[in-house]
Formats: C-alpha cells, structure tokens, sequence
C-alpha cells in the first residue's frame, strides 16, 4: 500500500497490526446487531471487505451488489439512493476514463486513479451505511 511507503521502518507492525485489527472491530459488533438476519449480515461482511480493499475492482463490488436485490424491502428506506445510484454510475464511467489515461497515454497520473478508487469506497460506505441503519428500527 502507498501508505505504508510513508511510513517509518520502525512504525510499519505497529500500522499493520491497526489496520489488521480495523475489520476485529467490525465484526463482532455487527454479528451482535444483526444475529437475527445472517443473510444480510454476509452481505455487509462482503460489502466491507470489498470496501477495505486498497484497489478495488468491479468483481469485488458486482458480489455484494448482486446481493442487494435480496434485500430490496430494505431498500426503500434509503434515503441516498439518488446520490448512490448516479454516484456509482459515474465512478463506472470515470474508472476507465482516468486508467486510460494514467496507463496507456501516459497523460494522467495515479492520483486520477486512485481518486476515483476512494470515491468508489466513499460510495460503499454510504450504501452500507444506509442498508444497516434501518435494521435498528426493525430489531426485537
């Protein structure tokens, strides 16, 4: 990962251990907020691992964006769901946009691309975000 180029040798397992320990925290407190539905709790979890990926692709995002149909009766509490849909048409038609122009004509640089890898995951974290928070209303 780029940021651990940044970094001091000496610093490196302390951030390793941090950012290995980030999904720990995720996971049991979310088993616990949503033991009731395992369905929806697998497709948080492949959400969130598609969303820590330091380079995301369209197949990490295609497995949980499959899975969302599942659960459309969840989907009309979205309150974003405009700003996630154009959101995520825009970033598949700038994606291959700036990795054109950042491989093949040698005109961009990695900052274009990398630009729209964290939009895709600001996108993710609103969508899962958003598919979570009415849980909290339904829960017994």
């Amino acid at each position: 990962m780029y940021f651990f180029a940044e970094v001091f040798d000496f610093f490196i397992s302390f951030f390793l251990i941090v950012f290995n320990m980030n999904i720990i925290f995720m996971v049991l407190p979310l088993a616990i907020h949503l033991k009731h539905r395992p369905c929806f709790l697998a497709f948080v979890y492949t959400a969130i691992v598609a969303m820590l990926k330091s380079y995301p692709s369209a197949g990490d995002s295609a497995l949980y964006l499959g899975l969302l149909g599942l659960f459309a009766n969840g989907l009309a509490e979205m309150q974003f769901i405009f700003f996630l849909f154009f959101g995520y048409i825009g970033i598949s038609l700038l994606s291959p946009v700036m990795h054109n122009l950042w491989i093949w004509r040698g005109t961009g640089n990695a900052n274009f691309y990398f630009a729209t890898g964290l939009a895709c995951t600001c996108l993710q974290t609103v969508l899962v975000v958003e598919t979570v928070a009415p849980c909290e209303l339904h829960t017994d």
